[in-house]
């Protein structure tokens, strides 16, 4: 019986590396080496403004486009109905 207490009050064992704590440590690695970047592009700059410089932007030729028949609007008698109201939840459908 004293064995028993004793295995219970012993803390259990933590949980081992999982594929998210994988994950958790590429991320991390990742977000370093992009910050070691960040800070490589902005010592770069020392202190200078880098000059902008617009571009030359033309507008591209139109064409016309080429003619083309359109339908007639509908008229009032060849209006298509309303559509018809689903059923109510639980009620079939008539056919």
């Amino acid at each position: 019986m004293a064995a028993k207490i004793r295995d219970d009050l012993e803390a259990p064992a933590s949980p081992g590396l999982d594929a998210y704590t994988g994950l958790l440590i590429v991320s991390l690695v990742a977000t370093l080496v992009g910050l070691i970047f960040l800070f490589l592009d902005y010592s770069s700059f020392q202190g200078k403004v880098p000059a902008v410089t617009k571009a030359a932007v033309s507008a591209p030729a139109t064409q016309q486009a080429p003619a083309t028949q359109q339908a007639p609007a509908p008229t009032a008698q060849q209006a298509v109905p309303p559509a018809q109201q689903a059923p109510a939840p639980g009620q079939q459908k008539d056919q």
